[in-house]
């Protein structure tokens, strides 16, 4: 009789340790399945961010092989309207009067 209790111990600690470990397994499977998708949330954030940055056009192009002329006017006319320091990626405010503002 003391041999049947104590394999129904032996089961029941097997038993709770394997509940143990399927539950750790399981914790560890849901944080690598988040880390994952959040390192290609960012690689594809960046991937966007890559592109769009390859779309903005510059102020002013210094690779051109034209002359020059104009380039201080061209960049005191990108600061005062502030479309030098404008993120593309954010839409454009307007003011009540529905002119943009700057």
């Amino acid at each position: 009789m003391e041999e049947f209790f104590g394999d129904i111990k032996t089961f029941l600690d097997f038993f709770e340790k394997a509940k143990k470990d399927n539950a750790k397994r399981k914790d560890k499977e849901e944080k690598d399945k988040k880390a994952k998708e959040r390192a290609e949330k960012e690689k594809e954030r960046k991937k966007r961010m890559e592109t769009e940055k390859s779309k903005r056009k510059p102020v002013v192009d210094m690779n051109a092989d034209d002359d020059q002329e104009g380039v201080l006017d061209g960049l005191m006319e990108a600061l005062n309207t502030g479309s030098a320091f404008r993120d593309p990626s954010r839409p454009v405010r307007k003011k009540a009067g529905g002119k943009k503002a700057c």
